[in-house]
């Protein structure tokens, strides 16, 4: 089977891990998402930064021009979880 043109140029141009993402996939560690518009939505999930586990919330999006995520967020080490978790429970509307 004959690859395109097409295809070996996105092969070739995305060296970054993010650009080969697909955002309508489960991400590593995804505990689960809410979507906010219709080409963000916000992700939960427990991932490792710096040896140290914790809980990342954030915006990832899906346009014509980048899929993937934002700077808009932020992590919760796991040592600090349980205090997040009662300011959480604190929200009443």
């Amino acid at each position: 089977m004959e690859e395109k043109e097409s295809d070996r140029i996105k092969k070739t141009e995305s060296t970054n891990a993010f650009d080969k993402m697909n955002v309508d996939d489960p991400q590593p560690g995804e505990i689960g998402r809410i979507k906010k518009t219709e080409s963000t939505c916000v992700i939960l999930r427990i991932n490792e930064f710096q040896g140290e586990s914790g809980v990342d919330i954030r915006e990832y999006v899906k346009t014509s021009k980048y899929e993937g995520p934002t700077k808009k967020g932020t992590r919760i080490p796991k040592n600090k979880w349980n205090d997040f978790k009662e300011l959480i429970n604190k929200v009443e509307f």
